[in-house]
């Protein structure tokens, strides 16, 4: 009897989880339409937000996808790119149906972490 309890609960926190990331992601977007890039430039919050969003809709990101988005030139996009998988958070890989590709994902690190965050978020706006 606990199983679907469990699975119960596991899916409203992934639900909870989404809905935060997904309106991190508009308010991002939102400051990135008002103020100037110098305010808020923070690619590489913007670039994991991105991925774990994307994670959480059973979808997945290029870096075309993410440059134009975050409106960076691509040798940019791609330093901050290094820097996150340097520090252990995502993981380029070739797009098995489009080789040209190249796919942008969170490592299971750069997943636990970002659900750390929006947990602690989540549970502090609760107080």
């Amino acid at each position: 009897m606990e199983a679907p309890c469990r699975e119960v609960s596991t899916v409203a926190a992934t639900e909870r989880l989404h809905l935060l990331s997904a309106g991190t992601l508009r308010w991002r977007r939102v400051q990135r339409s008002i103020f100037p890039d110098a305010v808020f430039r923070e690619s590489c919050w913007d670039i994991m937000l991105m991925c774990f969003t994307s994670d959480l809709e059973q979808g997945s990101l290029c870096v075309k996808q993410i440059r134009s988005e975050l409106d960076e030139s691509n040798t940019s996009l791609l330093r901050r790119i290094q820097e996150l998988e340097d520090a252990g958070m995502v993981q380029r890989q070739r797009d098995d149906v489009d080789g040209r590709r190249t796919i942008v994902r969170l490592t299971n690190d750069g997943k636990a972490a970002m659900a750390r965050f929006f947990t602690m978020i989540s549970d502090e706006s609760a107080r």
